[in-house]
């Protein structure tokens, strides 16, 4: 997002691709955890005797919370997404604590879909970890996103924390 200043163009961004399109590509590879999850719960077999994992209340408390907390990352997500629209619609550079509450907000988005990636990954056994299974690349692009420095929720919130000092002291 640019924005013009009264004395000229400024290139004042907001926040940057990371910021935007990371968090989005996350939610969506969460999404498809679950689905894929969800999908193998016929197949995978778990547990003595094996049984298939549909059948273990386990899986279906993992897919309530992972469900969960991808439906509160869009949110957050949409919620982040409404304030830089409201910034953009009234032509203004968003303050110091608007653009770290937009980046802490994004990496929190992004780290509920990490969380929930890794709740299913974890439960998904051996055979996910196959190059050719997608549960695998799912996990990978959450973290990888979730590793992105400015998404790196230490890094997000101490950015916050110092913006909301300055601004309420």
């Amino acid at each position: 997002f640019f924005f013009q200043a009264e004395d000229g163009i400024r290139d004042k961004l907001v926040t940057g691709v990371q910021t935007c399109a990371l968090p989005i590509s996350a939610l969506g590879a969460a999404r498809a955890a679950l689905r894929r999850f969800v999908q193998r719960t016929g197949s995978h077999r778990v547990g003595l005797p094996p049984r298939p994992q549909r059948e273990d209340p386990a899986a279906g408390l993992r897919i309530a919370r992972a469900s969960a907390e991808i439906d509160a990352a869009a949110l957050v997500m949409a919620g982040a997404a409404d304030r830089l629209d409201e910034i953009a619609a009234a032509r203004r550079t968003p303050t110091p604590l608007e653009s770290a509450t937009v980046v802490r907000d994004t990496a929190f988005s992004v780290r509920l879909c990490a969380d929930a990636v890794d709740r299913l990954y974890e439960s998904s056994g051996g055979s996910a970890l196959s190059q050719d299974e997608p549960m695998q690349r799912y996990w990978r692009d959450v973290h990888a996103a979730r590793s992105h420095t400015v998404l790196t929720w230490d890094n997000a919130a101490n950015e916050y924390r110092a913006a909301h000092d300055a601004e309420h002291g």
